[in-house]
């Protein structure tokens, strides 16, 4: 999801969440609506300066509410590179909502406000961001009933979670171990409930919190509890949150498996798609909720055959490559590399995360490229120039010749010092379709025969893991 989607998806919410806006109709009524309105025509017409005004004057706007347009002003401040007063807006952000959290009115509005403005204020100022999550966390865990369960601990399971997002990999592991020992004990107390009915949807909640960080074989039990548990609460009762929350666990169950185990996420899938359209109710939120699900299991469902198409690769013949000119190395064939191993590179200058796998295929070439790897890049023409000022290349609104993008393909690889030639590919080659390229990074492994052997789509250090593992098979072999 783009980064304006997703602050506009999260700004309805949170005013939702915070308590803002009840119904349709009182929002209308209100002054929230005529401040909205304002704000919104003013970061519409990029005049910040009078939204930074319009936020500091004294209103009757919720301060929870208030908060979420200064996040959504801090964004628009750190798009035109003003870090310092988008810093201001997202501290005085959480400023205002860890009141509620202190005074018990609240706590919500905080723990929906403060994923959000860590991730921005990260951006310009890390540490305090990672100050605002322990001074939450540590006021937190001194409201937990240590005996029962509340949403205080759904609340603090959110909060977490972001000490997860560090690049140090130590930390974020230490910090996944407490989380799951603090879900595990969160679900002790509630196997101690008389009434399994009270707290569901909180425990559904910690489960989903934990079931993107826990191992494949995990995963699989821990959905198991998931869907258990939601099944036979919406037997008993269509409630609206308790289907929101489960159509959100099969949603990224499946997404986890489409690609490496699309039979699994097939199935999970439709069985799950049949329970839900036979749940009987005239709820209108409901058949929302199934509506939006359905929507999402055609994308799922896609994904899930893409993936079946891609395994059905594996242990064939690689189809021929198609270069109409080269970079960084001199012409190959297929048929020159068998008795190597080859690693294909589907790539694009526009993409993060191919750049993002640079790092790691350097080392391949390095390590095992004397060995017998050969490291072919394979991206296509995309209408970008080079701009000398700024060592960047960028898309060109007019029309780019071969011979200029090609002069652009050439510095971008030298400013990233790749070591692999990389070959462009005609703009009406079907090499993509052949090897069924439906998003990049993506890369496939040929083996010394030239049969595909492993493909994998995405950056990550699981797949640079696995990558490097097979090419490391792949030579062993004769």
């Amino acid at each position: 999801m783009k980064s304006t989607q997703l602050i506009r998806q999260w700004f309805l919410s949170a005013l939702l969440l915070s308590g803002c806006i009840a119904t349709p109709a009182m929002a209308q009524d209100s002054s929230l609506k005529t401040f909205s309105e304002s704000f919104q025509k003013l970061v519409a017409e990029k005049d910040l300066d009078g939204a930074l005004k319009l936020v500091d004057e004294p209103n009757d706007i919720k301060p929870e509410a208030l908060a979420s347009f200064r996040i959504q002003l801090g964004s628009q401040l750190l798009r035109e590179k003003r870090g310092n007063d988008a810093s201001a807006q997202f501290t005085k952000a959480l400023e205002a909502t860890y009141s509620k959290l202190e005074d018990g009115s609240n706590p919500r509005a905080f723990a929906t406000t403060l994923p959000l403005a860590v991730m921005m204020l990260r951006q310009t100022n890390p540490d305090q961001a990672d100050q605002w999550i322990e001074k939450g966390l540590t006021t937190l865990r001194g409201k937990l009933d240590s005996e029962k369960l509340s949403d205080n601990h759904g609340i603090l399971a959110q909060m977490m979670r972001l000490k997860l997002n560090t690049p140090d990999r130590e930390a974020a592991e230490q910090a996944k171990n407490k989380m799951m020992e603090f879900v595990a004990g969160c679900e002790k107390l509630y196997a101690a409930q008389s009434d399994p009915s009270v707290n569901a949807k909180t425990m559904l909640d910690l489960w989903n919190d934990i079931l993107p960080v826990v191992d494949d074989e995990n995963s699989s039990k821990l959905f198991d509890k998931i869907q258990s548990l939601a099944q036979s609460q919406l037997k008993q009762s269509a409630s609206t949150p308790i289907l929101q929350t489960y159509t959100t666990s099969v949603s990224n169950y499946v997404s986890r498996n489409a690609r490496n185990a699309p039979d699994v996420a097939g199935d999970t899938l439709n069985s799950a798609m049949t329970f839900i359209e036979a749940i009987e109710s005239d709820d209108s939120n409901v058949n929302r909720i199934r509506e939006t699900f359905a929507k999402n299991a055609e994308r799922l469902n896609k994904t899930i055959e893409s993936a079946r198409a891609l395994l059905a690769m594996i242990g064939k013949p690689a189809p021929a490559i198609d270069p109409k000119e080269w970079v960084n190395g001199e012409p190959e064939t297929l048929e020159s590399l068998k008795g190597k191993v080859v690693l294909l590179d589907f790539w694009a200058v526009w993409c993060g995360p191919c750049i993002a796998t640079f790092p790691h295929l350097k080392h391949l070439d390095a390590e095992y490229g004397p060995k017998g790897l050969t490291i072919i890049g394979v991206t296509r023409q995309y209408n970008f120039s080079w701009d000398d000022a700024t060592s960047t290349a960028s898309r060109a609104k007019d029309p780019v010749s071969l011979e200029d993008e090609m002069a652009m393909l050439e510095k971008f690889i030298a400013k990233y010092e790749l070591t692999h030639r990389t070959m462009v590919t005609p703009q009406d080659s079907k090499m993509n379709a052949e090897y069924q390229v439906t998003g990049i990074p993506h890369v496939a492994l040929l083996d010394k025969q030239g049969n595909v052997r492993l493909v994998k789509i995405g950056s990550g250090s699981k797949n640079a893991e696995e990558i490097e593992a097979m090419v490391q098979k792949l030579l062993e072999e004769k």
